[in-house]
């Protein structure tokens, strides 16, 4: 048995899952090596320090005390959205309810090697739709750690969606000082609903809702850009969208830019804020400018 590659897999199952059975894990290490059983498996991780075995399930162990619980509270207010499940007995719990969300999802991704070694070694898994939103914040000259800990966030389930979308879009906006051209707004945005919907979910089983789409298991978790606005204020901003002419819009969305904006001009804090929420832009994107 490859030990060294078991102990990667319990800690990439731990990001992606939270607890999990052991079943899975075997999945997980028979996916690169063949030369375990389960049961052996389940034996290893009786003598990890980090995950135990109860009941056939591997769940973070839990300390109250010394320095291994300075460190993960010293990660956690770093902002290490996976160190509070192993210094909070409540967090396992949580992460038990939120399961709920997704209770009609009942197969586990399993990631590939690649994955596994990705979330042990950056602690978030690189896509095209990753690398997307990295690109725009380089442009903005923004830290990608902002997204990287938004990933995690989305993943654990202590963010939801829409709040996600609009911390990508306000840390561009506010670094910007709101000087974005509409197209370019629009671009952050789909971008990061891209982003959302690319970023796996303890709640379902470690599926992002864009692979549940893509293996045509269900579309009922991606998020929308229809999603942003309020339903009523949407029948609003519509009617007051300015289409060009040579683009093409079928069977896309509507895009809510309520304010015509050029290139270089300054959003006014009372207008309503161009990433579409339907909130003013001070209440919004320009919440920090």
């Amino acid at each position: 048995m490859n030990r060294e590659w078991l102990e990667a897999c319990v800690t990439a199952g731990e990001f992606l899952y939270g607890e999990f059975p052991v079943s899975v894990l075997f999945k997980m290490y028979s996916r690169t090596y063949g030369d375990a059983s389960e049961q052996e498996i389940a034996a290893s991780i009786r003598e990890s320090l980090m995950m135990h075995l109860e009941d056939g399930i591997v769940t973070p162990v839990v300390v109250n005390k010394g320095p291994l619980m300075k460190m993960f509270q010293d990660a956690d207010r770093e902002g290490n959205p996976y160190a509070s499940a192993h210094y909070i007995k409540s967090e396992t719990e949580r992460l038990r309810k939120i399961r709920k969300i997704g209770k009609d999802i009942t197969e586990y991704y399993i990631p590939s090697m690649s994955e596994i070694k990705q979330l042990i070694t950056n602690e978030y898994i690189t896509t095209k739709e990753t690398e997307d939103v990295r690109k725009i914040m380089e442009r903005a000259n923004v830290d990608f750690s902002t997204a990287k800990k938004i990933w995690g966030s989305l993943l654990t389930g202590k963010i939801a969606p829409r709040p996600a979308v609009s911390n990508i879009c306000g840390k561009v906006m506010t670094i910007t000082g709101g000087n974005v051209d509409p197209e370019d707004i629009k671009e952050i945005t789909l971008r990061a609903i891209d982003f959302v919907n690319s970023a796996p979910r303890r709640c379902l089983n470690g599926w992002s809702p864009q692979k549940l789409s893509e293996k045509n298991l269900t579309d009922a978790y991606l998020f929308k850009l229809e999603n942003l606005i309020d339903e009523k204020a949407f029948g609003e901003a519509a009617k007051m969208f300015e289409n060009d002419e040579d683009d093409e819009y079928d069977e896309e969305p509507v895009w809510p830019v309520q304010n015509p904006i050029v290139r270089g001009q300054k959003i006014g804090r009372n207008e309503p804020c161009p990433c579409g929420s339907g909130r003013k832009y001070k209440n919004c994107c320009g919440k920090n400018v």
